[in-house]
């Protein structure tokens, strides 16, 4: 099962091929996502702009992951990529607020249109996560029911990735309200699904934005996208059959012992 439906689901994501796995293109949270694994993605921080065009990647083949010092130097390979403006100009369109007749030929030459962001100063932001609409309420990091039914969400007790592009919680989307996965858990909840919004300093109006930069991290953005995925894309089957594999090796066999 691919992405759920969410706020930009209704538009199938761009997909490339690296090395026989497909990577959806997801500019939004500026990253290279596995299909099927969201779990597993390759930030567009780890790739190296090339002068010429395109970025570079050392890319390692087995963990299907940008290569590291963990890496088996036989399975790394170079990996070449075009520009995210010919990837999917569509979304760097929505991301930067420029027409897409207006999107230059390389992704650093993007520039924020700043009426758009001037727009948003004066605007509530909404965001939707299934069929349920929560007002962002930034200064507090409370999500607040559209409908006021259903308990609001604290922002600020998502856990964050790490590249400190986004944030993510997960979500019982029938009582409507965030859950915490225990360490521990041996069965997969029912009605659970992985939450994924933009780090909420990135749509804190007033958070500074060269500390951003000086970061490197991602810019702010003209509109606040939401991803939602069920369970069986995460690490939780794979935690849970581990904790299970633990439990039984931790159980005493029968008979004598000393």
């Amino acid at each position: 099962m691919e992405e759920m439906k969410s706020e930009e689901a209704e538009r199938r994501l761009p997909e490339i091929d690296i090395h026989g796995t497909a990577f959806i293109v997801d500019v939004a949270f500026s990253e290279l996502r596995e299909k099927g694994k969201a779990d597993n993605c390759i930030s567009f921080h780890e790739l190296d702009n090339v002068p010429s065009g395109g970025y570079f990647l050392w890319y390692d083949k087995k963990r299907k992951q940008a290569a590291d010092i963990y890496s088996d130097d036989s399975q790394v390979v170079a990996v070449h990529l075009d520009e995210m403006v010919k990837n999917d100009p569509l979304g760097m369109s929505s991301k930067y607020g420029i027409a897409l007749a207006d999107l230059p030929e390389r992704d650093v030459d993007c520039r924020f249109d700043a009426s758009i962001l001037a727009r948003r100063e004066n605007e509530v932001p909404i965001v939707k996560i299934l069929d349920n609409h929560y007002l962002m309420d930034i200064p507090s990091g409370i999500l607040k029911p559209l409908d006021k039914a259903g308990p609001t969400i604290n922002m600020r007790e998502f856990s964050w990735d790490g590249n400190v592009d986004k944030s993510f919680f997960y979500y019982d989307y029938e009582e409507r309200k965030r859950v915490i996965i225990p360490p521990d858990i041996m069965e997969e909840p029912k009605n659970v699904v992985l939450v994924v919004l933009p780090n909420i300093f990135f749509m804190d109006r007033e958070f500074p934005q060269n500390v951003l930069r000086d970061q490197g991290s991602a810019t702010p953005q003209t509109y606040y996208p939401t991803r939602v995925f069920p369970l069986s894309e995460t690490i939780i089957p794979a935690l849970i059959e581990e904790n299970k594999r633990m439990s039984t090796a931790r159980v005493p066999k029968k008979g004598f012992h000393i």
